[in-house]
């Protein structure tokens, strides 16, 4: 017959304790993780999710933005260019600017004829003449709300022809220095 220590019993290990009337595990040594230390792992990894999602996100938006504002910049050297020598715009289309290669090819969708013009979110492009011919619009559809406030602040470098900016149906006039 086997002795036992006073701690032991028969078929048990010495990892086992008596207490309170029961065997319980000594965890004293024991390796592993807590359930507050798992939960506190994914807590932490998930807000590295959302930090490197949200950087993510401002970088390709503000990559849209400076996309657009290039693209702007680009339409109105053109249509300045396109027309220098008349002295109006009244004739001013957005086919006659495609045939004139005013828009950036990254601009134009082909599948249509004539090529649809779009913006970096997708939205489209319209250039029309204004105030009887002697300026014009650009408007840009589906432009989030941070970028064009972004454009707007910009859009002193587009020079001195900017006259007002509208967002849907208001309009903020008089910017013409």
């Amino acid at each position: 017959m086997k002795n036992f220590d006073k701690g032991q019993r028969r078929g048990r290990g010495p990892e086992l304790e008596k207490g309170g009337g029961m065997d319980t595990p000594d965890l004293h040594g024991e390796l592993g993780i807590t359930l507050i230390e798992t939960l506190l792992a994914i807590g932490v990894g998930s807000l590295l999710v959302i930090a490197a999602v949200s950087f993510y996100m401002e970088t390709v938006g503000g990559g849209r933005t400076s996309q657009a504002n290039q693209q702007v910049q680009g339409i109105v050297s053109g249509v300045h260019g396109l027309y220098a020598s008349q002295s109006s715009y009244s004739t001013l289309t957005s086919d006659a600017l495609q045939k004139g290669g005013v828009f950036p090819s990254d601009m134009l969708d082909r599948t249509t004829s004539p090529a649809g013009v779009f913006n970096p979110w997708r939205g489209t492009v319209a250039v029309a003449p204004a105030a009887g011919g002697s300026q014009f619009t650009i408007a840009l559809t589906q432009v989030p709300q941070d970028a064009c406030v972004s454009m707007l602040s910009t859009a002193t470098s587009y020079g001195s022809g900017l006259v007002s900016v509208s967002a849907g149906s208001v309009v903020i006039p008089n910017l013409k220095r």
